[in-house]
This record gives structure tokens, sequence and C-alpha cells, in this order.
């Protein structure tokens, strides 16, 4: 709730769940204002790693800051200055509607879960199916059905993750380049895809019961920072897909200021349904590190 000069972002500020929140609202508006999904990568972004660490699992303790780094904070159960609980609440029970966009003659899929949606278009009315383990599997599966058969674009999201690009601008960048590319088939087919404004456009005559099948791969990547942001020279973020993992000292032999990570070292991911409802592990050997969302 504050500013000061460029590139000054501590691991230790609060990072506010409300103004997080408020964060990716404002990027949803501008996506919607300019079509750009540079806005849905950042909104995304805040969405995983930042808005949703403020609830807990239980759904009845929060945080009010979220640090990058802390040394043990626990959720309380309420806040005198009660704005982020119900602020948080209300984004949770309205995700669904951030996840697709449409106008008269075209509809977007913006963000990749489980469900149903009904989209009106100017002539049609379309019903989309998504089949996914996202965001803890890149594969993803769209059935359509229009009300009747007719042809109209399909805009799908394919992220600045997935492009070699951790957020836009300039701020963070990865590593090393991934040489995998993201692929998409229709009905069984591959089909070729420009990118424009970081959506892919599927436009053909869209029969009922048409499936699209899109392959995100998610590579364990290894993010740094800009060098003017002094407070992470020397440090390296682990990202797989839109999620940035978390080192906690309880499950590295209690501390995690002495890990090391070099350029050749690399984590296995694993999925663990008994892990907190069912997230990714990552693990390293050599050293041994555990990291989860």
């Amino acid at each position: 709730e504050g500013f000061t000069v460029d590139y000054a972002l501590g691991n230790n500020s609060y990072c506010e769940t409300c103004a997080s929140l408020a964060f990716a609202k404002w990027n949803h508006r501008m996506f919607l204002l300019t079509g750009d999904g540079r806005y849905l990568d950042t909104m995304e972004k805040s969405m995983h790693n930042n808005v949703l660490s403020g609830l807990s699992l239980s759904g009845d303790r929060f945080f009010y800051p979220n640090k990058l780094e802390s040394s043990g904070d626990t959720r309380p159960d309420w806040y005198t200055c009660a704005c982020c609980p119900p602020h948080l609440a209300n984004y949770v029970m309205s995700i669904g509607g951030y996840a697709y966009a449409h106008n008269d003659q075209a509809l977007y899929v913006n963000l990749y879960m489980n469900g149903n949606a009904q989209i009106p278009l100017a002539s049609n009315t379309v019903n989309l199916s998504v089949d996914t383990n996202y965001p803890w599997d890149g594969d993803i599966e769209i059935t359509v059905t229009p009300t009747q058969a007719g042809s109209f674009p399909i805009y799908l999201r394919i992220p600045g993750w997935a492009r070699n690009t951790p957020m836009p601008g300039n701020l963070y960048g990865y590593v090393n380049d991934s040489n995998e590319q993201v692929t998409i088939q229709v009905n069984g087919s591959p089909v070729e895809y420009d990118i424009v404004k970081g959506f892919a456009k599927m436009e053909r005559v869209w029969n009922s019961g048409d499936t699209i099948v899109i392959v995100l791969p998610m590579p364990v990547r290894k993010v740094v920072a800009h060098p003017y942001v002094t407070a992470d020279v020397g440090l390296v973020a682990i990202q797989r897909g839109p999620i940035v993992y978390c080192a906690e000292g309880i499950d590295n032999g209690g501390s995690v200021y002495d890990l090391i990570v070099n350029d050749e070292l690399e984590f296995s991911a694993t999925y663990e349904p008994g892990t907190l409802n069912g997230v990714v592990v990552l693990r390293s050997t050599s050293p041994t590190i555990e990291l989860v969302p």
C-alpha cells in the first residue's frame, strides 16, 4: 500500500490479499479493454500464487500479508480490518466468470479449468466442456457444442510461461529457454496456428461434438529477476506451468536459507493426490530439496 523507487521489490513485503485481488481484477479489465492476453498472464500468475495463498484449505483462516519470505507466519481466523476474507471469498466464487470472454462474433478461452460454459454469439450459442487437471497438467480437452453448425473463431490463450516468458516485461526471465512447443489438435488432427496477442485463433465450421486438445508442456524452469532487483541478486525461483514453488523449512531439514540451486540442478515433478488435496510436488537430489506450491 505504498510506492517507492523502481525495482525496490523486497521479498518480505506483505503483498496484501486485497491488493492482489485488485491487481488480478484490474488485469482482467485491461484484457477486456484491449484483447491482449498479456494481462491474463499476469492475472493468472497473481491468482494462483498470491490470491489463493490468502485462504487456508479449510476455508476458515486467512492471510492479510502474503510474504514471499517469512519466518513461519500462520493464518489467523479473522482480522479486525476484515476486508480480505470477504473479498477473497467473493473472488473464489466468481473465478468461472474470468475463464471465458466473448463478443458477438468470437469467444475466448482465458483460463483452463474443469467445467462447462454456455456462451452466446450473435447468431449461435456455444456450449464448451473442458476436461483438464490444469495447473498440475498441461493437457486440456475442450468439447465444442454449438446450437447449430456454424463458422466462428475460438481464441485459445497460449500462456506466456509456455512461450519462454514467465511474466510480461523484463522484470523476470527464465535461466534457459525451452524448445518444447505447444501443440493443438482438432478432432485428432494437428493444426498449425499463429499467436496474436497471446491467443491461438481457431476459426472453422464447428459441429456438435468437435474436440480441441491443447498440450502445454510443463518443464520445471528456473526464474531470475532483473539485476536491478537487488533483493533477488543470487537468488532463483522455481516455476512449473503457472505455479511458482515454495521451499518450506519443515520439508527441508528445518531451514531453507542455505539451499544451493545451480544451473545443473534438476527437479522431478510428481502429482501427489494426498498432499494439500492434490498437488504436484517438486524434488531434487544432490542436494535434496522438496518444493510445494
